[in-house]
């Protein structure tokens, strides 16, 4: 795993292009529904409200920050804890890119600042989205009942998470299944596949009882954190739901983005938002002005914050590995 300054350079230049392209898809979509009916909600917005909703959202980061050290130490990663929470923030940068590339570049500053071995750090990026997809499912199947038609996908989510769960948490078992195929069919690379085992065990640590309901609740509490803001939101535009509804709706839609498979779930989550919302009698104007406002204020505040600081950590990784 590798980031020159060139691949940088063209993953900060996907980062804007994906940003460019979300704020042009917004103005079309705003034209297109009457873009004076979608100025009445937006002109709801008070800066107190904004930076309520931003306040929110440095809670969710925080916390989410706060398993990503505990990760660490369950793994012997040892950083200060500020470069740690350093190099978390930078990743936010890149979430917008394909491959989940924000994620990997943490890994990568570690990597380059106190040599921390990949083998060791790629559970803390599996755990990382693992425990996100978590919390949102909890947060989704808590608000299920308040909005009917949608029990199908959650039973299919919560059959694949609870199968991730299972396999990663005994893979002892496992091991010994592929170490008995591998014996029967070979492997054309058998350090990468003693890679691949060793990367179980490590994992392993990390599913123990304790520090998989331990982080699961900080990612609860912070994503639950983003509900709350969505439903304070909704009931300032005029329009209040439920606070169960609202989360149902919030987590949902991000699920769905995540598991697009596209960058920052981009343009699933805020179609899926958007068809709940309205579903549920929102006016398209007002669905339309939440979901930008709700979106700018958990996602593209990230991506802010991330490129705000990742000049300083690459910086910092730099003097650090050269010392």
């Amino acid at each position: 795993m590798k980031f020159s300054p060139a691949q940088l350079r063209k993953a900060e230049r996907t980062v804007i292009v994906s940003t460019c392209l979300f704020i042009v898809a917004l103005a079309v979509v705003s034209f297109w529904v009457g873009w004076d009916d979608v100025q009445e909600p937006l002109s709801r917005v008070s800066l107190p409200l904004l930076l309520g909703l931003l306040g929110l959202s440095l809670i969710n980061y925080i916390l989410r920050g706060a398993r990503w050290a505990v990760f660490a130490k369950q793994l012997d990663v040892q950083l200060p804890l500020s470069r740690m929470a350093l190099y978390y923030s930078a990743g936010f940068a890149l979430v917008t890119t394909p491959g989940k590339i924000g994620t990997a570049l943490r890994l990568w500053l570690m990597h380059q600042s106190h040599k921390v071995p990949y083998v060791r750090s790629t559970p803390m990026l599996f755990m990382d989205n693992f425990t996100d997809l978590l919390a949102m499912l909890i947060l989704a199947l808590l608000g299920a009942s308040t909005v009917t038609g949608h029990g199908a996908m959650l039973g299919i989510l919560v059959f694949f998470v609870g199968g991730l769960a299972l396999f990663f948490a005994f893979p002892a078992r496992w091991t010994h299944l592929l170490r008995y195929l591998n014996s029967k069919m070979g492997s054309p690379q058998p350090k990468l596949f003693e890679a691949g085992l060793n990367l179980l065990s490590h994992l392993q640590k990390l599913f123990s009882p304790s520090v998989l309901s331990g982080t699961a609740l900080l990612s609860t509490v912070g994503w639950g954190a983003e509900c709350y803001a969505f439903y304070w939101l909704l009931a300032e535009l005029g329009h209040p739901l439920s606070l169960m509804s609202a989360t149902f709706i919030f987590a949902f839609a991000t699920l769905v983005g995540a598991l697009s498979m596209l960058p920052g779930g981009l343009g699933s989550a805020e179609a899926v938002m958007l068809a709940l919302l309205t579903a549920l009698d929102i006016p398209m104007p007002t669905a339309l002005a939440a979901t930008a406002i709700i979106r700018f204020t958990t996602l593209w505040f990230a991506v802010i914050i991330g490129f705000v600081v990742l000049p300083v950590a690459l910086k910092k990784a730099k003097s650090t590995s050269t010392t």
